[in-house]
């Protein structure tokens, strides 16, 4: 399932009618993307988070949520192809968020609680 996937209900209904993996995609919503997988999971759907383009700080619950979902494949994130420069000022603090090496990204810089924000309030 992909673009359904944004309500748990809608992945309950899909796997009643035989789907048995689900794209989560945090930009529509972070909580029905949570509680998706959730449900997913309960019910042994495979995972993969995938995106439209998350620049700026849309990027990093995207890969937060991927970084713990368990997903097949890791996460998509292509805002860095599309257009780059939206998240130029971020990159200063999370370099390895906008920049792939090697197909990775380098979520080193996200720590403590929260939705890894801190450090980004000095662009400002």
């Amino acid at each position: 399932m992909d673009e359904s996937a944004h309500d748990w209900r809608f992945v309950k209904l899909g796997r009643k009618l035989g789907w048995t993996s689900v794209a989560l995609k945090t930009c529509k919503t972070l909580t029905g993307a949570i509680l998706s997988l959730c449900w997913a999971k309960e019910h042994d759907m495979t995972l993969m988070v995938q995106d439209l383009t998350n620049p700026r700080l849309a990027q990093v619950p995207h890969v937060l949520l991927a970084a713990y979902a368990g997903t097949i494949c890791g996460v998509e994130s292509n805002a860095m192809q599309f257009y780059p420069e939206a998240s130029s000022e971020f990159f200063k603090v999370h370099p390895g968020l906008y920049q792939r090496r090697n197909g990775v990204l380098d979520l080193s810089t996200l720590s403590g609680p929260g939705f890894g924000y801190a450090g980004v309030e000095s662009l400002a």
